[in-house]
């Protein structure tokens, strides 16, 4: 790979291709953060006339820079476009950087290092958004 500071002009993103997509359970208390991670699918819920409730999950649409922008020690970051509709790939809202591993191979890019990551970055937000919400500012 090739490291691309330039953001993508218009043939530099791959196709686009449908994913699924999983998040995070927001952690709200201290003691949320000493419970397991909870990880479901994206989904949208609908309510019919009669108010049956059903959950759909939801396929969305990726397009990610053919060449990444950044790179750390163990990951590369990639800008990427993430909506629902092909349409709404070029609206602002849909940017955003995406990071794989460098490495890959038996416990360096599997499971359950993924879901390690998504701990610690969950606890990191958390932890900075609840020091945003203070008053307290050391000098």
């Amino acid at each position: 790979y090739t490291i691309s500071k330039d953001f993508p002009t218009y043939f530099g993103w791959k196709a686009t291709v449908p994913v699924n997509v999983y998040c995070n359970t927001r952690s709200i208390s201290v003691q949320s953060l000493q419970t397991p991670l909870l990880v479901h699918r994206l989904a949208e819920t609908y309510t019919s006339r009669f108010f049956f409730v059903k959950r759909v999950n939801l396929k969305l649409q990726l397009q990610l820079a053919k060449s990444p922008f950044a790179e750390g020690s163990c990951r590369i970051a990639f800008h990427a476009r993430l909506a629902r509709h092909n349409d709404e790939l070029n609206l602002d809202k849909s940017a955003m950087v995406l990071k794989t591993n460098k490495h890959h191979g038996p416990r360096i890019n599997d499971r359950q290092q993924y879901f390690q990551q998504m701990e610690v970055s969950s606890i990191a937000c958390f932890l900075a958004n609840e020091y945003n919400k203070s008053a307290y500012r050391p000098s």
